[in-house]
């Protein structure tokens, strides 16, 4: 799906339409979108608020990004900032969409989703360190694969 070369295609978009000709800026709001958007606590955060349950996880996990935003936006710059654009658009449709589905997942299926999580927030580690280049962003559509082999592993079992 080529996401990530459309994810520096948006964001050079957005640099031009700011007048910013900061150099961290695809870098930052890349890195800090997929930072708060590939841990358990996002979907985790999701599920609960989904569910109608109080949004503990999400407010605890907003705390903490808040900090990581700090920390992020004194290296990578302005970018960190836009990456809220994608972030709301991703924990929204999650929330929303995990509020119908909620009921159809199992522990299982969400166990298996927080761990393909950690492990591109691993992969962006990697990334982020120059050890070797990973898309991570190209990632993005296994957490949706993941749901559906489980499904089709539950099926089968059943």
């Amino acid at each position: 799906l080529s996401l990530e070369e459309r994810m520096y295609k948006w964001m050079d978009f957005v640099k031009l339409k700011g007048k910013t000709a900061e150099r961290r800026f695809t870098t930052g709001l890349l890195t800090a979108f997929l930072i708060f958007c590939m841990g358990s606590m996002t979907i985790l955060g999701a599920f609960e608020e989904g569910a109608g349950n109080y949004p503990s996880i999400f407010y605890s996990k907003s705390v903490m990004d808040g900090f990581t935003a700090i920390v992020l936006s004194s290296g990578l710059g302005l970018g960190v900032l836009f990456s809220i654009i994608p972030l709301l658009i991703y924990q929204g449709l999650l929330t929303f969409f995990s509020s119908y589905i909620s009921v159809f997942l199992s522990q299982a299926m969400i166990l298996d989703i927080t761990a393909l999580g950690g492990l591109m927030l691993i992969a962006l580690g990697i990334d982020l360190l120059d050890l070797r280049k990973i898309r991570v962003m190209n990632m993005m559509p296994s957490l949706l694969v993941i749901l559906i082999i489980e499904l089709i592993v539950g099926l089968v079992v059943h």
